[in-house]
């Protein structure tokens, strides 16, 4: 549980590291292994002044994350269900590691293209 205010962390109860993420937009996430280091991170973002910046979910930090691109037409597995029960064509899915079980930890509904390959995914389905 992390309770924060327009200036710092009041309480963290989570096994550390932490994983602090915020708004898939703004791609700055980062994990803390204190109370001051979640503290100064989003002291910082405060000071931003961009809403979206505040930390918007706090998890325990996974061993490593992977990101995947999928539309409906390639997905499989655990994306596949996700993209299923938000009733999404495609995403970008970022999927954590915790000791060889996945867990979903963020979902970018209308992700930047990357590559050719996800642009033709995206044409394919459209």
């Amino acid at each position: 549980m992390i309770i924060s205010t327009d200036y710092s962390v009041e309480k963290v109860e989570l096994e550390r590291p932490w994983f602090l993420m915020t708004a898939w937009r703004l791609e700055i996430d980062g994990s803390v292994t204190s109370v001051e280091g979640a503290r100064s991170v989003l002291e910082h973002r405060m000071y931003m002044k961009n809403p979206l910046s505040k930390v918007s979910l706090v998890v325990p930090k996974p061993h490593r994350t992977i990101s995947v691109f999928a539309t409906v037409k390639n997905a499989t597995g655990l994306v596949s269900e996700v993209l299923s029960h938000l009733g999404l064509l495609y995403a970008r899915v970022v999927l954590g590691d915790y000791g060889g079980r996945h867990f979903v930890i963020d979902v970018d509904p209308v992700p930047r293209l990357e590559n050719k390959e996800e642009a033709l995914a995206v044409a394919e389905l459209l």
